[in-house]
């Protein structure tokens, strides 16, 4: 299962005009929470992108799953909201989600701070750039 979260312009709909890329970056943004399921573990095609990977216990998956639940906001009745309508070029769908996208509260810390509300990373705080997730791992290994 591939679980993401991002500004929902710029990433669900694409919109990389520099206005919405200034508002991404420092107006707080709506969120949304990405999820689609894959057969088997993707495949590192570029050369260029790392993957991690390691074990978990029951436990953890669960408490990973939570906590990647609950960034999906919640009708009254505690059911996921209605996906968006599919987006070009995502083979999952996207979710209202909680939080506002911000530079400093971004989809790389986001990813951290599911981490380690799992017990599996450090403290997201201070995370901005990709290249600051891989230090906060714990336990993983690089493919």
């Amino acid at each position: 299962v591939e679980f993401a979260w991002g500004d929902r312009s710029f990433y669900m709909q694409s919109n990389f005009w520099p206005q919405r890329l200034f508002a991404t970056l420092f107006l707080p943004t709506a969120s949304v929470t990405y999820l689609a399921g894959w057969p088997r573990a993707p495949q590192r095609t570029d050369g260029m992108t790392a993957l991690w990977s390691r074990s978990v216990t029951p436990a953890e998956l669960a408490r990973l799953y939570a906590g990647l639940e609950a960034s999906i906001r919640q009708t009254p009745t505690q059911h996921r909201q209605d996906a968006y309508p599919p987006a070009e070029g995502y083979r999952g769908r996207f979710y209202p989600a909680h939080g506002y996208y911000l530079f400093w509260a971004d989809c790389n810390r986001w990813t951290v701070d599911q981490l380690h509300s799992a017990g599996l990373a450090k403290s997201g705080t201070g995370v901005v750039l990709a290249q600051q997730v891989a230090g906060r791992l714990q336990g993983f290994r690089r493919e």
